[in-house]
Order: C-alpha cells, then structure tokens, then sequence
C-alpha cells in the first residue's frame, strides 16, 4: 500500500535541471511546472527567497564535493535533493528534486516548521493550507529515487564518453578539449588572482541594479526580490573590510528604487519622510545581518507602496487582526508594525490613508467598544473594565469615555440598563 500511494503522488515530485557554475555561470532550466504553493509563500519575501537560495547553494556545492546524490532539509523543514552529473572528474550539471515531506503533515509538524519561518511576513493560515497539500515520500523511496536517477544520467555520460575516445575524430577533437580545459583553467586562476588583488577596491555591480530597476517596473514582486538578493550580497560580502562604504551602496539602491517610484506612481504617501526615516534605520545597522532585517523591512514597505492598493489594503486587514488579537495588551504601533514586518513610519502612514483614522484613534476605539459591551453586560467594576481592554489608568479610562461617548462610563451603564429593562411594545 506504501509503496502505491507513493506511486499515486509521484507526479507532484517536481524536477529541474541547472548546469554547474564551471560550464556556465547563473544558466538554469526552470521547472516544468510550477512550484509548490509552500515555497511560493516562502519566497515572496526577501529573506525567505534569500534563504532558498542560500540552501540551494550549500546544497550544490556538498554534491559537487562529495561527486554523490545529496539529500538535505531546507530551512522551512522541507526535503530537497541535489543530483550530481560527473563528466571528465568534474560537475558539469545537477538534477534538482524537490520539495517534499517524509512523515505524514500533523498538526505538531507544521508548528515546528512554523517556529522555522515565524519571522517572515507570512499568513500562518495560508501556510498551513499549503503545508497540507504537500506531497509525502518514504525516504526509502527518495534514497532509491535519487540514486536511480544519478547512475542513469552518468550510464549515459558514460556511453558518451566512450563513444569519443574510440572515434579517431573524436579523439582529437577530446584532445583539444582537454586543452582548453587547461588554458580555461590558467585563465580561471588568472582571473581569481585578479579578483583577489581588488577585493580593496571592490566592484559596484551596476548591471544587478539596473536589472533590479527593470525588473521593479515591469516583472513581478518575486523577480523582484530576487534580483535584489543578487544585487546585495555581493556588497554586503565587503562588511567586514568597509562597512561605511557597503551602508553608502545599500543607501543608493535604496534612494534609485524610491527615484523609480516617485517617477512611475501617484501616492499620497509622503515619500520624504519615508526617506529620512530609511536613512535613520540603515545608520543605526551595526552589523551584516542588521543590513539585511532593515533591508528586508524597506523591501516590504516599497514593495506595497509600488503594487497599492491591493497590498495596502492586504497589510491594513492583517494589521486590524491583530490588532483585535491583542487590543488587551500595551499595543505600540510600532509593535503593530513589525508583525506586518512593515517599518512603523510607511505603517502609520498606509494605515491613515485606509481606514481614515491613525492607528492610535483605531486601537482607542477598538477598546470603547469592547468598554461598551462589559459595561452593558458584566457586573464588573469600572476599575477592571478600564484595565481588561487595555487602559493602565483608570481615571483616563473614564476621560477618554467620556469624551468619545459623551458620558462617563457609570451613566453610561445606567442608561443602557434601563433601556434594556423597558418591556418591548
């Protein structure tokens, strides 16, 4: 029955093909369909993409290494593997599957993955909808999956490489390659040196940003976030030598994306007081990862502010979600904000051009109304009301009633009681 129902979803373990950085660099074959709605939810933001990446990296570079099948966990807790093609003793392509569960989706599991992911800006629910629906393979079956896969793509490596050495054209033609391979090695160290000498003076990647501009106008929030991943972390690499210098590159993607959109939208956001707020936010970064959380922070905000009204408006329901989640507590805006994972500024800003009021009036007369209906059904004190809805003081508690109802909270109660009490005609 195992070995059927995993026959049954077999179709859902998705497939792509990408050559090694050796043959050539940044070239891959997409999948032939889609990915996962999981993984999409995941790398709609900057540092989950960013992580996938970095994970497909790791993963790449063990399977080269090692010259066998690699299977690993990503950081959401997923399965992925890597399936390396050896041509001449080297990678020169890998076979990618992926992703998948081991184990039957629970409840219990998916809180795990949740505590993996908790800090990207992610709708829980719609996460575990698309958690459900992911497919499920014994990892008896992965193992014997990749390792069938691996010695039949390298049989017939193999085949071929026969075929070459026992042509006396191909043999000629092997000779020359092997040739190139050492002028193309002399040149690939050669050209390292090079890099190495320069690393105090590194290069501004001027193509990654204009492709990040481009792809900001006219392609889609993920390709966006994508492009900038490669944009940044080639700077970012350079922390440690010079750090004013990568704050003052960061700075300038920064001010080139805000120049996109004052040019090609109509906002009524204040657009200078979000650049003076960003400008606080990347001087108070004290180390690479501080970079990367603000920066992530930005791209959320500027990614909303470029796609509104929708995504404005997706954000403003979240956020009164919460909002009504924890009205009880001491709610800061700025709390409000990072559970959005919005700065507090393009926040407080998006969330008046909303709902029409400021976060403060909204939270206060969230708290009125949850007053309103203890008052009118609860025998509680105006002490513990005033408290239970989030007021530390009840003195303002009863002015701020007052001033919003147009009584205090006593007569208030009273006349609802009384009007309650009357017979109905």
């Amino acid at each position: 029955m195992e070995k059927q129902r995993d026959s049954l979803q077999f179709e859902d373990l998705h497939l792509s093909i990408c050559l090694s950085e050796d043959v050539r660099p940044a070239v891959s074959i997409p999948h032939s369909s889609s990915k996962h709605s999981f993984c999409a939810l995941i790398q709609q933001t900057y540092k989950g993409l960013n992580r996938c990446l970095m994970n497909d990296k790791q993963g790449l570079q063990i399977a080269c290494s090692n010259k066998t099948p690699y299977i690993y966990r990503c950081h959401a807790g997923l399965v992925d593997g890597v399936i390396p093609v050896i041509f001449m003793d080297r990678c020169i392509a890998f076979v990618m599957l992926g992703q998948f569960l081991t184990e039957e989706p629970t409840k219990e599991r998916f809180e795990e993955i949740w505590q993996k992911v908790n800090d990207l800006p992610i709708d829980k629910e719609e996460l575990e909808e698309a958690y459900w629906e992911l497919p499920v393979f014994s990892p008896q079956l992965v193992h014997k999956f990749s390792w069938t896969i691996f010695e039949l793509v390298n049989h017939i490596k193999g085949a071929i490489t026969y075929t070459l050495r026992h042509s006396k054209r191909s043999h000629k033609r092997l000779k020359e390659l092997l040739q190139r391979k050492a002028e193309a090695d002399l040149e690939k160290d050669l050209i390292n040196l090079q890099l190495w000498l320069s690393l105090s003076q590194p290069r501004y990647p001027y193509e990654e940003e204009r492709e990040l501009l481009t792809r900001l106008r006219y392609g889609t929030k993920n390709s966006v976030l994508f492009s900038l991943s490669r944009l940044l972390n080639p700077i970012l690499e350079n922390w440690e030598n010079d750090p004013l210098t990568v704050r003052s590159q960061v700075w300038g993607i920064v001010l080139s994306i805000l120049g996109v959109i004052r040019m090609f939208t109509h906002h009524q956001i204040d657009l200078l007081k979000l650049t003076t707020q960003y400008a606080s936010l990347l001087e108070r970064c004290k180390t690479r990862d501080d970079v990367v959380e603000t920066m992530s922070w930005i791209m959320n905000d500027l990614t909303t502010l470029w796609e509104e009204p929708r995504l404005s408006q997706s954000v403003v329901e979240r956020a009164k979600r919460f909002i009504m989640e924890h009205y009880q507590d001491e709610l800061r805006l700025e709390t409000v904000a990072k559970a959005v994972h919005l700065s507090p500024s393009y926040f407080s800003a998006i969330f008046k051009q909303t709902t029409g009021c400021s976060f403060a009036k909204y939270l206060t007369k969230i708290r009125i109304a949850k007053a309103k209906e203890l008052l009118e059904n609860s025998d509680k004190s105006i002490t513990d009301i005033a408290l239970e809805v989030g007021f530390n003081d009840p003195a303002y508690f009863a002015a701020v009633f007052r001033r919003d109802v147009g009584v205090s909270p006593l007569v208030y109660r009273k006349t609802a009681r009384k009007q309650a009490s009357r017979p109905q005609p």
